[in-house]
């Protein structure tokens, strides 16, 4: 990598640091000005800062793989992105069913992951989880499940699509066999284990500067709805990211 691109990818770490900074500040003010209030979470504010605190776990891990230049990163940057989809898919709907399909969705996969792994989990573990899906798409009202996530972003109230199309499916390649021709050798080439491809610090930059992209989103997304009057410098933030190098202009979140 040349020393151009290697500063390029510091610089959004640097960013991507100071953004997790302020992602421990907002928690800090959150949980402060519940105490101080004696607010107790309902359902939907419980799956919403679920989904923030796995995004901001992701995105530290994110960071700790761009740091050593792998193209692992995204794997963390696909996780980040579903839940992206999903945390909008939750804030923007005005009534509880999209909250319900995605517990449900969580207790259906939990429950088939022990009765795909009978040495996890005992038969009533898998039947008190079918029970809690269960319950929460009977309602009332009934609903169905959630639809897949391409459906989900492409809805008007979540309206992803194109970070769906871009981001998402970008960071779906590497996580899963896409990049397979990258690791192939070429003859004559050693074979060298543990060295990052010519591949992965591109990955890596992509990575950083999309994963702090999502933290931003929430940020905001969390600032401008909570009742709590929780301030953290999104505005300023997102200057810094865009002064580090803007790869595509044109697929934010």
């Amino acid at each position: 990598m040349s020393d151009a691109a290697r500063d390029l990818l510091h610089r959004r770490i640097a960013v991507a640091e100071e953004i997790c900074g302020f992602a421990a500040s907002l928690a800090v003010q959150a949980n402060v000005g519940i105490r101080e209030r004696g607010l107790q979470l309902r359902r939907k504010d419980s799956v919403l800062i679920g989904l923030a605190l796995k995004i901001d776990s992701s995105f530290r891990a994110l960071i700790n793989d761009c740091k050593a230049e792998r193209s692992e990163a995204m794997h963390h940057l696909k996780t980040m992105a579903e839940c992206l989809i999903y945390f909008y898919a939750v804030l923007e709907d005005p009534s509880d069913a999209t909250e319900r399909r995605l517990l449900a969705k969580a207790f259906h996969e939990e429950a088939r992951f022990f009765k795909d792994n009978p040495g996890e989990g005992d038969a009533s573990e898998v039947t008190e989880l079918e029970a809690l899906r269960d319950r929460l798409l009977a309602g009332p009202p009934l609903i169905a499940p959630l639809p897949n996530l391409e459906t989900l972003a492409k809805a008007p109230q979540v309206g992803v699509g194109g970070f769906y199309s871009r981001v998402y499916r970008m960071a779906c390649e590497p996580a899963h066999i896409g990049d397979l021709l990258e690791y192939m050798p070429e003859d004559g080439v050693p074979i060298r284990l543990g060295a990052p491809g010519d591949f992965a610090p591109g990955r890596a930059r992509e990575a950083i500067w999309y994963g702090s992209q999502i933290v931003l989103a929430v940020m905001r997304s969390i600032c401008e709805h909570s009742e709590l009057g929780l301030q953290v410098p999104v505005d300023e933030l997102e200057r810094s990211l865009r002064d580090a190098g803007n790869p595509d202009p044109g697929a934010t979140a």
